[in-house]
Parts: C-alpha cells; structure tokens; sequence
C-alpha cells in the first residue's frame, strides 16, 4: 500500500485533480504543448531531456539543442568533432544522457566516445540554470580505459557503453557498462561500474580534471548468466539517507529488482545492496510494425530510469507480457527507500502498461511530480499500425498499480527500416513540480527517424500557497523621440514558487506616478513609464502591494534571482 491519507487525497482530488487554479491549463495528460524536436542522422536515436527554469536541454546520438519552453530554438551543435566536446578531444560522441540537478539548479550531461578515442566519457556542467550555448558549460574528460578488470580476460583493455548521470545534493554519479575493444573476444561484455565525483568543484569548473573530484569508484558484478547488465543512477530530491541506483537482470528471466544505496560518500562510502522480489519478467520481444517486415529493436529489460521523490524511488523498464500474447509492456515500480541503508528496500505497487491487444508498449522513461503524481513515456506500436510516442500516468490518488489510459503525444507516419531504434527516451519533470516534458522519436514517411517535444501533466498544478511574493524584477530604458521611457516587468509566485495568473499589483515610480497591473499565465505584469526627460539619469520603481484571493503578500519573500534588483524596488537608467 502507498502511504497516503486516501480520505485527504479524495478531498484534494475533488478540487484540483483535472483541473487548475490558472484559467485555460489542460487537464490531466492533456498535451498543453509540443513541438519538432533535433535529428542528427545517427541509428539510433538515443533521445534524452532535462527540464530547466526556462529552457529544455535536448540530446540524441551525436547532438544537443537548447530549447525555450515555447518551441523556440536557441541553441543547436555537434557532440563530437567540432562541437560541444570538441575542445575535450571529442570525435564520434553518442548515447548522451542529460539531467536537472534540483538541489544546485544546474544542468548536467554525459556522453560516450565511439571515435578514435574510444574509452572516454566527457562530461557537462552548466555554469547556471540557464545555458544558452556551448561556452555555458563547464566540460570535463574521463578517461575510463580499464578502470576495473573482468577475471575472464585480465589485462585486456575495456571502453564504457551506455553511460548515465544522477546526482543527490553531495555528488554527480556516473555508471555505464564496459566491453573490451577487442571485439573478437567471445562476450566481449566485461563489468558494469559505478562511481562518484564530489559536485561542488565541479560547479565552479575550478578542476583541471574531473577525474580529481572522483570519491568512490567500483565495479558491478556481471549477472550469473554471464550476459551485460547495467544499473542506474537516480535523480534524488531533497534530503535523503543515500543515493541509489537500480539494476535488473536484462535477457533472461527473473523476479528480482536490486536497490542500490550509497550512504556517506564524502566521507566513509557505504555500498549496500537490497535485492527486492517482484512479479516476475523476461526479456521484451522485438516489435512488428505496418508496412515492413522489419522488427523494431526493444533492447533488454534493464530498468531505463530512476527518480528519488518523497522518500520514494521510481523506475521502469520493458517486459515481455507475461500473459498468452507474449507482447511487449512497461512495468514500473514504487519502492520505499526511507530506511536503506540501515533496512531494505519495500516495494510499495507496481504496474504494467499494456496498450491493448495486438500493440506493444516500450523503450519507457519514468518520472514524479512534486505530489507524488507519476509520468511515463514509450514508444507504442504493432503489426497494424506505425510506431508511435506514448504516454500515460498515475495521479496520486488512483488505485495502487493503476495508470491512466494511454495517450499518443505523436503518431507515426511510416515503417522504419534504418535499424536500430532506439535504447531510451526521455521524460523530464519541470521545476514547477507539475508539468511533464517528454521527447521521443517517431517514424516520418521516408522511413528514418524524427523527435518530438511535448509537455503535460497528470494532476493539474498544485493550489498557490503563501506566501504571494516577488520572484523577479526586470527593467530596461529605451529612447523614446526626444524623450526615453523605462519598462519593467515583475513576476509574482506563491510560496512553492510557481508563476501566479490574475494576482493584481500595484507600483509607484520614483517620479510620483502610480500603477496597477494584472498578471498574466506567466505571472508576469508589466509596468511602462512615458516621457521621461533626457535630464533624467535614472527612474525607480517600487512594489506597492500585491494581492490575490485567498493569499497573504510578504514583502520579505521578494527577491531576484538576476540580482539586478532586491525584488521589491529596480532602477531603470536611461539609454
């Protein structure tokens, strides 16, 4: 059972599930946006996305874009040769994974190389939540050539596959598996590994070297069956007794998923392991698809996501149905994590996501929003039909097990026959606590791949909560004829910092004039003072009063986040 007053829940839920307190917000999993997203060419796709303030980092096999949450596209460069790496030795970069960091507000991102340097990692730090190009990142190279050895073929030097990042409030992690470069070794596979780098130097960009901030460093045991495994670092939020990560036996059957934690890392690291028993599962079928006979290719059941929320960690893979058709689904799970390292892990619901007969469902991604409502994305297909981007959820108070119907954020419009489709997609949760962004690859007509963008949200937003306050202030001077004018725009939150619609706010300028605005779907009200004269060096403008039905106004909760301001009052200079 979830912890949870489900007599509380069905009071909140009666109020706000569906709906929102801002006019005009989609309901529940309705898509409130979306847009065309990067191609790079690279087979496969490898789409991954993180979530910022404003923006949304974008990455598939060899790209990245920068994205404003409108659609508009900001940024856009190779990975390798030329490009974002580049200065880092990158040549041919793939398989990226990228993340929000919820405690330091920054960006980061890993990739492998697949070129001549075959071996290394490089590494991605932005310098704030707001990146708006290559030289807005803090880069680093590891080069992990034979970090750990395999008993099988000592000495044999390995390369890292399939890498990916999680981080908690006192360290990055970074885990991939590794294969030997001489590929005409028999099961080439060699270990998996896990290790940590201490965030806080990596955030000023002060090491010369990432590998001088790695504080623990280890190596994952193969599976009995010989055969590659990987695991998982979480995305942890707020305050917890350890960082975790998760594994699953990939290619053959099993009821078992592992829980890993890592407790004290700075100081005395502690690796526990808390295998946990749940229904069981085998490897995923590959999936049929309209107008080829092509399959598409559905990996293993390595679990492809994790997130820490709430004493919670969340994760998901695919499954082969365990039912007569055999068809291919996305089983997800809750685990209470509370007591690891100290007790094991407790497996608190799990479901499945079965699009209906004859279609399959896999390739997912997993995430929670600030309440507690869960996200998922796959890709959807089936012999009838072309394969698709699929999403579903689980509002918080939904029956244990139970998600939502599932909807399609994009159809396919043809067979794909590149090979290759894909090993993850990616589904990011904003800093608002409640929209979903998702990005995913579709089939176009001619066969190859594309990638959307879309954004939604299970539960609604939550209530606005004290206290109402300023949460940035910005202003500008313009000429104006043979006078200039001064515009500033302030955006009001409520107390868990989200944008309020419809709060009224009321200003003075530093000349005697006054003013009152509404704010608009962004919480932002815009103020224009005319015709101020060229012997005036500067004008100033003061928050009065703020105010919304239901809220208190704290002046001491202003602040501005650009620093250009204290929140409550700005000065505009004259152009």
């Amino acid at each position: 059972m979830k912890t949870y007053s489900r007599s509380l829940l069905a009071v909140f839920a009666a109020a706000f599930i569906g709906g929102s307190y801002a006019p005009g917000r989609a309901g529940a999993l309705d898509l409130m946006n979306g847009f065309e997203g990067i191609n790079s060419g690279w087979i496969p796709a490898d789409p991954i996305i993180a979530a910022g303030p404003r923006s949304l980092v974008t990455m598939v096999s060899g790209r990245i874009a920068i994205f404003s949450k409108q659609g508009a596209k900001l940024f856009e460069q190779n990975l390798g040769a030329g490009g974002f790496w580049s200065a880092q030795g990158a040549d041919q970069v793939a398989e990226p994974w990228v993340i929000f960091d919820p405690d330091s507000r920054r960006f980061i991102a890993i990739a492998a190389e697949f070129g001549s340097a075959k071996g290394r990692l490089y590494l991605a730090v932005s310098n704030d939540s707001e990146p708006r190009g290559s030289a807005d990142w803090h880069k680093y190279r590891l080069d992990r050539t034979g970090t750990h050895q395999n008993p099988s073929f000592p000495g044999v030097p390995t390369y890292p596959d399939y890498a990916k990042v999680g981080v908690d409030s006192d360290a990055i992690y970074i885990t991939s598996v590794h294969f030997a470069k001489n590929q005409s070794i028999t099961a080439s596979f060699s270990h998996a590994e896990m290790f940590a780098l201490e965030k806080t130097p990596l955030l000023s960009g002060g090491l010369a070297e990432a590998a001088d901030a790695i504080v623990y460093d280890a190596p994952v045991l193969i599976d009995p069956s010989g055969l590659p495994i990987s695991i998982h670092p979480a995305v942890v939020f707020g305050p917890a007794p350890a960082m975790y990560f998760v594994q699953s036996v990939a290619r053959f059957a099993d009821n078992k998923v592992v829980v890993h934690g890592l407790a004290n890392v700075l100081s005395a690291p502690t690796h526990v392991v808390s295998p946990v028993t749940v229904a069981a599962f085998d490897r995923p079928p590959n999936v049929p698809q309209r107008g080829s006979t092509d399959l598409l290719e559905n990996i293993d059941a390595r679990l492809m996501s994790a997130v820490v929320r709430n004493g919670s960690l969340w994760t998901a893979h695919g499954i082969r149905d365990p039912l007569v058709d055999s068809e291919s689904l996305v089983r997800w799970y809750q685990f209470d994590v509370t007591g690891l390292p100290n007790t094991d892990a407790v497996l608190l619901q799990s479901g499945n996501v079965d699009p209906g007969a004859g279609r399959h469902a896999w390739l997912p991604h997993i995430n929670v929003d600030a309440r507690d409502n869960m996200g998922l994305v796959f890709s959807v297909g089936g012999a009838g039909e072309y394969a698709s981007i699929g999403y579903t959820g689980q509002r918080v108070t939904d029956p244990d097990g139970e998600t939502l119907p599932v909807r399609i954020a994009r159809a396919g419009a043809g067979p794909y026959t590149q090979g290759g489709w894909g090993e993850y997609s990616g589904l990011a949760i904003d800093p608002d606590g409640s929209t979903f962004w998702l990005f995913h690859q579709y089939p176009t007509k001619q066969k190859t791949w594309r990638t959307f963008v879309g954004a939604f949200e299970v539960a609604g937003p939550p209530p606005p909560s004290d206290p109402l306050h300023c949460g940035d202030l910005d202003g500008i001077g313009a000429n104006s004829g043979k006078n200039w004018k001064a515009t500033v725009t302030a955006t009001i939150h409520d107390g868990d910092h989200h944008a309020i619609e419809g709060a009224t706010v009321s200003i003075a300028w530093s000349t005697g004039a006054t003013a009152t605005g509404v704010t608009d779907a962004t919480g932002k009200a815009t103020f224009t003072l005319n015709s101020i004269s060229k012997q005036v060096a500067a004008v100033a403008l003061a928050i009065q009063g703020v105010s919304y039905l239901g809220l208190t106004y704290s002046l001491m909760e202003n602040h501005d986040p650009d620093a250009d301001s204290d929140g409550t009052t700005i000065t505009v200079n004259k152009p």
